[in-house]
């Protein structure tokens, strides 16, 4: 499994996850959620009921199934079409709890309803509309379900669009089965509220997929997937995942990893990447305004670098393990302006330094880890704390500028 912030709390028990998240905290108030594992066949939703609110839920689900919307009515039958259930908060007999998510927001009061799906559950999607408040929001907090006969691109949660159904307060998801052969792009769209998630490491398509959730903090992500372009890329808001853990993928074919994080605004950190197939990480970061840190990043096979990390104004360092096949860097480090430390280890190519903030210790470090130039290659220093040294004929610039000449490499500043 790939667990996301917290370990799961299924019966399996057999899934690799990292410790509990100390960063959420799952409300004592909320009624436990059924125990599940990957050979069930089953969605359970906790689902909060406001007072003097429009208390609407909406889904699509299998024709066949059987949906328990958990108020005490009579259960539903899936028909395959989009279908709603409007909940009457006076007639459920249920223990009455304050919702207050901030501190300066009003609290209030709900119950809770868990809300379930039984059969062969092929489609299941809340984002569907019944021409009653289509854009507005079905009031699930946790959901726990397992999906092993999911279909094609059929399992959604939310949306960020306009005019679909969203699930704004929901806090965690834990999927145990979800037919990873399928397309799993976009299922956690428009979830900014999501704290915690838990998905098997079977993957397919995951662009998008946790577009918009804003305030999550992704964990360790190891996956089987050919394809995490865009995954925390932001579709419209620029607003996606605050951080990722260690993301290991090597099963990515051709380009992969391509805008992976493409204009995130929201994106902190990144522990490291390792993916020993991926060709390209071009525009893998390009302009995370708000990134300071990227830990080790291994891709020996990569070839392209282009506007990576373009526009990363507050990203301070970076480790390149392998180079050595890398061909094109064109701005790969443009506007790394608190960029003070960089090893490109094996790199046989030229790249422009300029405006990074490199001085004589990351400069040293970045010409011990390169390779020898291959032709005719120039590393540009104009505008570097680097550059300004070497025009100062300062001694230490000068042996650092020799080790890099000494390699083949011509020095612009």
């Amino acid at each position: 499994m790939i667990a996301i912030g917290m370990s799961p709390a299924g019966r399996g028990g057999s899934s690799p996850c990292p410790p509990p998240s100390t960063g959420w905290v799952r409300d004592p108030n909320w009624m436990p959620m059924p125990e599940i594992d990957e050979t069930d066949e089953v969605f359970y939703g906790l689902l909060l009921v406001f007072e003097n609110d429009y208390n609407l839920v909406t889904w699509s689900t299998t024709a066949g199934t059987t949906i328990d919307v958990g108020d005490g009515t009579a259960p539903i039958t899936g028909t395959g079409s989009a279908q709603s259930h409007l909940y009457d908060y006076d007639s459920i007999s249920a223990t009455v709890y304050q919702y207050q998510p901030e501190p300066d927001v009003p609290a209030r009061n709900y119950k809770q309803v868990m809300f379930t799906v039984t059969g062969t559950i092929n489609v299941l999607s809340f984002r569907s509309t019944v021409g009653i408040n289509n854009g507005g929001s079905n009031n699930f907090v946790d959901i726990n379900c397992s999906l092993p006969n999911r279909t094609g691109n059929s399992f959604r949660l939310s949306s960020n669009s306009a005019s679909l159904r969203k699930m704004p307060i929901c806090e965690r998801v834990r999927i145990w089965n979800w037919n990873g052969a399928y397309i799993a792009s976009s299922t956690f769209d428009g979830m900014s509220g999501l704290r915690v998630v838990q998905i098997p490491f079977e993957v397919g398509d995951c662009s998008y997929l946790f577009d918009n959730c804003s305030s999550l903090d992704v964990g360790d992500f190891t996956t089987n997937a050919t394809t995490i372009t865009n995954i925390g890329r932001p579709r419209s808001t620029y607003q996606s995942v605050r951080s990722f853990g260690n993301i290991v993928a090597n099963n990515v074919v051709i380009a992969g990893i391509v805008t992976m994080f493409y204009r995130n605004y929201n994106l902190r950190y990144i522990e490291s990447l390792t993916s020993t197939t991926a060709t390209s990480i071009s525009s893998y970061a390009t302009d995370c305004t708000e990134l300071q840190y990227h830990g080790e990043i291994n891709v020996p096979n990569c070839t392209d670098i282009t506007q990576a990390f373009d526009g990363c104004v507050k990203l301070q360092s970076l480790n390149f393990t392998d180079c050595s096949n890398i061909t094109t860097t064109t701005n790969a480090l443009r506007d790394c302006n608190s960029l003070y430390d960089l090893v490109m280890n094996g790199l046989t190519v030229g790249i422009n330094l300029s405006d990074t903030n490199l001085a004589n210790y990351g400069m040293s470090r970045f010409a011990n880890s390169i390779g020898t130039a291959s032709g005719s290659q120039t590393i540009t220093v104009t505008d570097t704390p680097f550059g300004a040294l070497l025009s100062a004929s300062d001694a230490t610039a000068l042996a650092i500028e020799t080790v890099m000449t000494g390699k083949g490499y011509t020095i612009a500043n």
